[in-house]
């Protein structure tokens, strides 16, 4: 989902600094003549303007060795870095730019930017509120301060701010997108939709407002596949009118050649996508695919070292444009490219809209039609889509036997702990998804099933819980429904292990719809937790669905609110029966089809096998 937009170049840029301006003539063309401070530090800017960081880091610290009180060079020296993505170095040459400067606004902005970028989110909210008070309402330096406070936590006081960023700027594209991301992810989806059709007109020419749109729809009660689908038709990327695909006339037409496979994403890291895929990559058969992943992202973390050592061919592609992408996945002769990221963060769909690769394909990270007409093929199975919502899809449907997903067993997890309620103690529902997902419906059912289980507790684990205003907003709807807030517990989100440890706390969990979970539900699942699900009427409602059939525990995901509360009660009051699953239940997950990479790697070889054989009968 996205979370919001990366504000902090922009508001450096409008910072203006040391690197904008002109350097004058390019001292280069005098080196006997004898240099001064001013004079190296443009050779290092003229270096920059090349591209050639590396040298104009080296000629900027000359210059700062030769004048190291001129705030002008620290600054364009912190740039140079940030750029490099060395932003421990730029925060460091931007607190000097400021000691020496303190009014200098730009040093204050860059230093937000190099902050974010080091995931200090507080510093660089702190940062941005000093470039407003040396620039009192500055729509940038607002903009930029609201998305840190979200990051940081403060969702509520996120919100007030992007308010007053819009105020200062309305035709504010970007704040506006920030805010439309923030409402979705604070469960005001209605509003969320709203704000994002604001913001597409003000930049049509930016997929980024169009595609959350299309995402949005998929938290909204109600919506249809055939609501979405249309949705999706009419905002995805299209390749510029008058645009020519590309052929492979010379492609190797060879039936059973190892086939070359290509995966683009932006979360080949510890997310989802890398959770569901690790154990794919580890099962391939090198005989039947050859592997290369283009990474969309510079966030890397164990999980990525992990897929790195897996696969044949790894390129990061976050700092090329569309046409650079598409050309380095045709040099490298991909036959089938696999997007893995649909309409969420840090996807490439617009590269796809080039026609990239023979055969393109949309799995794993996106649940529904991508509406591109280059995008051939939809891999699912059955529970997400069923034949009666297959007219809604352009795409091509390929249905994996079991689940069109694979749980890779986490190495963070640590051992199955007993059941928390034990045979006495008060029972402890549980929902660790996004508070995104949690609209009044669900908060309405769920007070249903904590009335109906006495002294039952419900434990919400998310990000967007350590936000006092959220977390008030949610105990409020449960207390209009009888249930005190002392009966609702919030966390928030932890590092990946601890997570897993928190479900020592839960006894049963329970999925949010109309968007269940994914990763969730088998991190679950994993833990020994059941989980109580609601089938609903889009791909990412019957997720669980979907889940819960693979790991063998079909009859927990049920067709309507009376039957969900009913089962979740009749696990609640089952305690022997609870005892019984938590220590049987990892096995059983482990020795199901949600589980055995093998196999899902064997289906899913045989479905790109097929899918070539289509391509190759279709282009004879």
């Amino acid at each position: 989902m996205h979370t919001g937009t990366d504000v902090t170049a922009p508001l450096a840029h409008q910072a203006g600094g040391p690197l904008q301006g002109t350097a004058g003539n390019d001292p280069a063309n005098a080196r006997d003549q004898p240099r001064d401070a001013t004079t190296v530090h443009q050779m290092g800017l003229l270096a920059h303007q090349r591209g050639d960081a590396p040298a104009a880091a080296e000629l900027i610290r000359q210059a700062i060795a030769m004048a190291p009180r001129t705030a002008a060079f620290h600054g364009s020296l912190g740039i140079v870095l940030l750029g490099m993505q060395r932003a421990q170095e730029a925060a460091a040459a931007f607190r000097t730019a400021i000691r020496l400067q303190p009014g200098d606004f730009g040093a204050h902005a860059y230093l937000g930017a190099a902050l974010a970028a080091l995931g200090d989110y507080d510093g660089a909210a702190k940062a941005a509120g000093a470039t407003l008070r040396l620039r009192p309402g500055d729509a940038a330096a607002l903009h930029m301060r609201g998305v840190c406070e979200e990051k940081a936590g403060r969702y509520g006081q996120a919100l007030a701010t992007l308010d007053a960023a819009i105020l200062a700027d309305p035709a504010s594209y970007t704040a506006r997108l920030s805010r439309a991301a923030l409402l979705l992810a604070m469960g005001r989806t209605p509003e969320a939709l709203d704000a994002f059709d604001a913001a597409i007109p003000l930049c049509p020419s930016d997929t980024r407002a169009r595609q959350s749109r299309i995402l949005a729809m998929n938290y909204l009660p109600g919506s249809t596949m055939r609501d979405i689908a249309d949705t999706a038709r009419r905002l995805a990327p299209a390749a510029p009118v008058g645009y020519v695909p590309a052929s492979f006339p010379d492609r190797d037409r060879s039936p059973g050649r190892p086939l070359r496979i290509g995966y683009v994403s932006g979360d080949f890291r510890n997310h989802p996508v890398g959770y569901f895929l690790h154990s794919v990559f580890a099962a391939r058969d090198p005989q039947q695919v050859v592997v290369s992943c283009y990474s969309n992202t510079q966030v890397e973390d164990p999980m990525t070292a992990r897929l790195k050592a897996l696969v044949d061919h790894w390129q990061p592609i976050f700092n090329l444009d569309d046409a650079q992408v598409a050309a380095a996945i045709r040099a490298d002769d991909i036959d089938i490219l696999v997007d893995l990221a649909g309409h969420t963060n840090s996807n490439r769909l617009s590269v796809f809209a080039l026609r990239a690769a023979p055969v393109q394909a949309a799995w794993l990270g996106y649940f529904g039609t991508t509406g591109l007409a280059a995008m051939d093929v939809v891999i699912a199975d059955r529970h997400v889509l069923p034949p009666c919502d297959e007219p809604t899809f352009g795409e091509r449907v390929v249905r994996l036997p079991d689940s069109y997903l694979c749980f890779s067993p986490p190495a963070e997890a640590g051992p199955v702990a007993p059941l928390p309620a034990g045979l006495e103690q008060p029972i402890t529902f549980g929902c660790f998804n996004s508070r995104a997902k949690l609209n009044p419906g669900v908060l309405a059912v769920w007070a249903r099933i904590l009335a109906a289980v006495p002294r039952s507790r419900l434990l919400l684990k998310a990000a967007q819980y350590s936000d006092k205003i959220l977390r008030r907003e949610i105990a409020h709807a449960f207390a209009a429904s009888g249930i005190p807030p002392e009966r609702i517990q919030f966390e928030p989100a932890s590092p990946i292990a601890a997570m897993f440890d928190a479900y020592g706390r839960v006894d049963i969990a329970l999925d949010p719809f109309p968007f269940a979970g994914g990763a969730t539900t088998a991190q679950a699942l994993w833990m020994g937790v059941p989980v109580v699900s609601l089938v609903g009427a889009t791909w990412p409602g019957r997720q669980g669905a979907s889940l819960l059939h693979a790991a063998g525990f079909p009859d927990w995901a049920v067709s309507d609110a009376d039957s969900y509360v009913a089962l979740a009660r009749r696990l609640a009051m089952d305690r022997p029966g609870l005892v019984a699953v938590r220590r049987t239940l990892r096995a059983a997950v482990a020795d199901s089809p949600l589980c055995q990479a093998d196999r899902f790697a064997r289906h899913l070889e045989a479905a790109f096998r097929n899918m070539w054989r289509v391509y190759l009968q279709a282009s004879a």
